[in-house]
């Protein structure tokens, strides 16, 4: 028997997508390895995404962060396409979730599309923890959070964020005390948004990386920390 209770089509999940374009994706990882390097790495994490979840029984949707593409990886016989509105990550992620409440789903989902070594199995709890909790979040190793879960718009967890900071988790724990919220958590993930967070991918992905970036090491902007990756330290 299935642990989940209800109505499948009721449950959504959102990846937050950027389109690929150069110099518009992993800017931070940018500056160490070259826009197109960054690019590069950033298309392979999106299509490990696409393969971790085109198959899970959930509705799906992607959330394109500057226009819609019709012709991509993503099928539209399995996603929902979609385009993000905001300011800030936090008003996008915001708007998402309300407009999905509004078309009749009652647990949400959301993830990224730069998260080290994701499965399906986090996404299949993160839906099972939503039975029993008012929010369910993914920690990310730097401080963030990759994965956020809800079963109702909450306004209050999205503003007044230091976005793309260490503080981001420990800020919306707090949201969530202050709201008398329910809370579980995730596995704790790594996004790659550093050279650093390198050391947080698998032997094989580790080494497929280091390829892309050696094809063009000239643009790596700091040799001593290509150096140092680069020999596993």
């Amino acid at each position: 028997m299935s642990k989940f209770k209800g109505d499948q089509s009721k449950n959504l999940l959102i990846v937050f997508v950027k389109n690929l374009v150069a110099g518009n994706v992993k800017s931070r990882l940018a500056l160490s390895i070259g826009y197109s390097n960054a690019l590069a790495i950033y298309t392979d994490l999106v299509s490990k995404i696409h393969d971790v979840v085109v198959d899970l029984p959930f509705d799906k949707q992607i959330s394109y962060s500057s226009s819609i593409d019709k012709s991509d990886i993503w099928e539209s016989e399995f996603f929902n396409k979609s385009l993000q509105e905001g300011e800030n990550i936090g008003e996008r992620m915001f708007h998402a979730f309300s407009k999905a409440f509004l078309a009749g789903y009652e647990n949400i989902v959301l993830i990224g599309s730069d998260i080290i070594n994701i499965n399906s199995g986090i996404i299949f709890e993160s839906f099972y923890q939503l039975q029993k909790s008012d929010i369910v979040l993914g920690p990310a190793v730097d401080g963030g959070y990759y994965l956020i879960g809800l079963k109702k718009p909450m306004k209050q967890l999205f503003e007044n964020k230091d976005w793309s900071t260490n503080k981001v988790f420990i800020q919306t724990l707090k949201n969530c005390f202050e709201m008398d919220l329910t809370l579980s958590l995730v596995t704790e993930l790594a996004d790659l948004d550093r050279i650093e967070d390198f050391q947080y991918l698998n032997l094989e992905d580790w080494e497929k990386y280091m390829n892309i970036i050696e094809k063009d090491a000239s643009k790596v902007t700091h040799p001593y920390l290509f150096r140092s990756i680069k020999k596993g330290a």
